[in-house]
């Protein structure tokens, strides 16, 4: 069966967004880099004046600030799975 132009585009997609995810979370988490992320992120500014080459590097920044937002809800759920973990095992201990 030959490809069409949609499903190549499709199986790009779903290929990136794979390597991606792995690359999210592939390495161990840390309080100390969920801060550092946090003061990483960026406040919105509004511009009014927009370059020829605004929006490539508009959806530059915000692939970047996505995998950055990504990575820190990511974080932040494994920093509070080993917090409950934690707490679960120190009660069941008495």
């Amino acid at each position: 069966m030959k490809e069409t132009g949609l499903t190549k585009q499709y199986k790009d997609a779903q290929k990136k967004a794979y390597e991606r995810d792995a690359r999210i979370h592939q390495a161990p988490v840390s309080k100390m880099e969920l801060e550092a992320l946090l003061q990483r992120r960026k406040v919105p500014v509004k511009t009014h004046n927009l370059t020829p080459d605004g929006a490539t590097q508009q959806n530059v920044n915000h692939e970047i600030n996505s995998e950055n937002e990504r990575r820190i809800n990511y974080v932040q759920k494994r920093l509070d799975r080993q917090r409950n973990k934690l707490t679960r095992d120190f009660s069941r201990s008495r």
